[in-house]
């Protein structure tokens, strides 16, 4: 797991910085922290994105260079599977400061908006997928232990959450539909009441649980018990909710999110804080 391009957004690459400041037209910044000019225009991030490419490429080199002792005539790079995703979306501002923009997805980093959970998914692996390809039926973090497991031809019992992508990767088969979940029972760091969030301006992330089936996408928030409906083939910011012109796909939905709470031990708060001030 790679430290970059988490906070804090800085640099100590000086002819990044210049060569970003310059693309920017802007006065190369003296001070390691962030700059104000908004969507992708901080320099000290571009830096650090740089940077990651960079870091990633040593290791590719590296696969091309070394024999596969396995396999006589083969460079490890052919014969490697690589992974390259996110466990989160990017995070847009830093300390109160812009550092990126998810545009045209909505929030970021830590919110069960499509900006905090969507992220690109890349697969390599020379030796058996001969032809580029891509999809846009969702697949998650979950399935690359299953997918290992399968390209290792090592057999799993264990009733796994996520599912094995080797078969459409190496056979074109396809990739069946299923629903998928997050949960995400807690508070998340008090914000400035002043910035808007998602739902509120006190909290980055309200305690919730969110629902993905298809072009649905069904978000519940448990203080109020609240349902909303997105369709994400025309509404990827999720701007629309659709919820009471759909009442049946919310009661699909409501339902296999519940299920899987009760089958999965999901806690739910359900107390009411005592000692919460609003006012404070």
């Amino acid at each position: 797991a790679h430290w970059l391009v988490h906070a804090p957004i800085h640099t100590k690459n000086k002819e990044l910085l210049q060569y970003y400041s310059d693309k920017l037209g802007i006065d190369f910044p003296t001070k390691n922290i962030p700059i104000k000019t908004g969507g992708q225009t901080n320099p000290f991030y571009g830096s650090m994105v740089t940077t990651l490419d960079w870091s990633l490429g040593r290791v590719v080199d590296l696969l091309k260079k070394t024999d596969d002792p396995r396999n006589p005539g083969k460079k490890l790079y052919e014969t490697t599977y690589i992974i390259f995703s996110s466990d989160n979306g990017a995070v847009e501002k830093a300390n109160g400061d812009i550092v990126t923009d998810n545009f045209p997805l909505d929030q970021g980093k830590k919110y069960a908006q499509e900006g905090g959970i969507r992220v690109p998914f890349l697969v390599k692996w020379p030796l058996k997928i001969k032809e580029p390809k891509t999809t846009d039926i969702p697949v998650t973090g979950l399935d690359i232990y299953p997918t290992l497991l399968d390209v290792v031809k090592q057999k799993q019992n264990t009733n796994l959450d996520g599912v094995s992508l080797l078969p459409y990767l190496t056979d074109n088969k396809k990739i069946e539909e299923r629903s998928l979940f997050w949960h995400f029972p807690i508070y998340l760091q008090a914000v400035n009441p002043k910035k808007e969030q998602a739902r509120d301006p006190l909290f980055r992330t309200r305690p919730g649980s969110v629902v993905r089936k298809g072009k649905w996408k069904l978000h519940e928030y448990f203080e109020d018990n609240a349902l909303e409906l997105y369709n994400l083939e025309i509404d990827i910011q999720e701007k629309n909710d659709v919820s009471s012109q759909n009442p049946e796909i919310v009661k699909e939905l409501y339902q296999e999110l519940k299920a899987w709470r009760n089958n999965t031990n999901a806690p739910v708060p359900t107390k009411l804080n005592q000692e919460y001030n609003p006012n404070k």
